[in-house]
């Protein structure tokens, strides 16, 4: 998908990727200013809970409240596929696509989609 997404598009062109999924080191303050300054209300106690967990109880967060959301979605299939947000930087690395800004949304007091632990990256095309 990344090849032809590569081909796809031009030299400055950009890729947005939403995930499921965490970093390994969180700055909370840096986090909520981050998440203010875009209007999403970020839960810093929960958001703390989910950082003080082990990275396998992380995943296993992760996976349950996916597959609990989503075990009977019609549109959102449950591939049971998770990658760390560094691994996911990497692979777009890999295809030309670096890095041009993040968010992390922590676990969300708002939003009208289901509550996750989300991360978003942008991408630019180099």
């Amino acid at each position: 998908m990344l090849s032809n997404c590569k081909q796809l598009l031009k030299r400055g062109d950009k890729l947005i990727l939403w995930e499921e999924t965490f970093v390994r080191e969180i700055d909370y303050k840096t986090l909520l200013e981050k998440n203010s300054n875009i209007n999403i209300l970020t839960n810093l106690e929960l958001t703390k809970s989910l950082y003080n967990l082990s990275v396998e109880q992380r995943w296993e967060f992760i996976i349950i409240n996916d597959w609990l959301i989503n075990v009977k979605n019609s549109h959102m299939p449950w591939t049971g596929e998770y990658r760390s947000w560094d691994i996911w930087v990497e692979l777009l690395n890999k295809y030309g696509f670096n890095i041009d800004y993040e968010y992390n949304c922590g676990l969300r007091i708002n939003g009208k989609l289901k509550q996750g632990v989300y991360m978003m990256g942008q991408f630019k095309l180099d």
